[in-house]
């Protein structure tokens, strides 16, 4: 496949699901490489690709958790300019056009380098940033991960190919990530997060945070610190069997928005928000929204003037409060339960 003289290849194969090699090409004069191969995911082998004219290579590799030839260290270099040659060849699956190859957890692992991040194995299954962010992890298939983000400055941590992990351990110490948003997000095979040494003072946003990781049924959140947070938004929204969650020691003196806070965790039972404070908050829509089996809030207060739209919707088991108290609730009105959840 000869294309020399062609200079941009951004986007050229993105997207393309079903394809699985791609024979030699000669790119010499390729400058912009963005996400050439984003989300081919059965993509398994190139013949031949020269990267040495790089002016941006973002995404070149996102989401290509099949991908061997290059093999991870190929890739990383190919994302800094370098020419890429394969010592065998790119052979066409027979008798299908879409091959699925076993990769082991070393083999399959792949990272989508932004700038000057770099990033280091450091044996098993542990992945450290060496300096700066965003990180962006992904294709590890049946995997437990281990993100040791200690001393790298990083901002911002993403899992990609989320489907593929079964657990996840995050020790970030420092305080320098500043955004959770959607961070463990659609993992529906993530039975556990272990975020004990996840150090959460600096973060703004937990904005979908856990929203459709339907495998787990609890987080210790124990060690969170919660005081820098303004969204909470959809947060634990459609945990569909998360049952046991405390929030006892969250602060949330400076969050304006729970819209969809608990939307659709149907599992739970019952919310201690004891230690919540609602003065900034403009938004409570669909908070609440669909949480079939709660029975049980603690706290609740509304006089800040949000927005309630739905925030009970659906929450049809719900006794405390009772039906008058979540219309006052919905009109403006602070609710603190007399008793105790359960």
């Amino acid at each position: 496949m000869t294309v020399n003289n062609i200079t941009y290849y951004t986007a050229a194969f993105e997207g393309c699901t079903g394809l699985t090699f791609i024979p030699p090409m000669d790119t010499t004069n390729g400058t912009l490489f963005i996400s050439m191969f984003k989300d081919c995911v059965n993509l398994t082998c190139l013949g031949e690709i020269d990267t040495t004219n790089y002016t941006d290579t973002a995404n070149m590799f996102l989401n290509t958790p099949a991908l061997g030839a290059p093999d991870f260290a190929e890739q990383s270099a190919l994302l800094t300019g370098d020419h890429y040659i394969n010592p065998g060849e790119c052979v066409a699956p027979v008798g299908s056009l879409i091959t699925a190859v076993p990769l082991n957890f070393v083999d399959a692992v792949d990272f989508d380098i932004y700038g000057s991040v770099e990033y280091s194995l450091d044996g098993g299954n542990t992945f450290t940033p060496a300096s700066g962010g965003p990180v962006n992890i992904k294709g590890v298939p049946s995997g437990d991960v281990i993100v040791n983000a200690v001393d790298a400055g990083v901002t911002q941590i993403s899992f990609m190919s989320k489907d593929f992990f079964s657990a996840v351990t995050l020790i970030e110490e420092t305080g320098t990530i500043t955004t959770a948003s959607a961070m463990f997000g659609w993992m529906p095979s993530c039975t556990s997060f272990d975020l004990t040494k996840f150090n959460t003072s600096n973060v703004t946003s937990f904005y979908r945070m856990f929203m459709s990781s339907t495998g787990f049924t609890s987080v210790d959140l124990s060690n969170f610190d919660t005081s820098s947070a303004l969204s909470m938004d959809s947060m634990f929204r459609t945990c569909t069997n998360l049952t046991d969650i405390d929030l006892s020691n969250f602060n949330t003196a400076k969050v304006t928005t729970f819209n969809g806070f608990c939307q659709s965790a149907q599992s739970i039972t019952s919310l201690d928000l004891s230690s919540f404070t609602f003065g900034a908050v403009t938004n409570f829509n669909y908070m609440l929204r669909d949480t079939q089996q709660l029975v049980c809030i603690t706290n609740i207060d509304t006089t800040s003037g949000g927005t309630t739209t739905g925030i009970f919707l659906d929450a049809s088991s719900l006794v405390a409060p009772n039906a008058s108290e979540q219309t006052a609730i919905e009109g403006g009105a602070a609710y603190t339960n007399p008793g105790a959840c359960p």
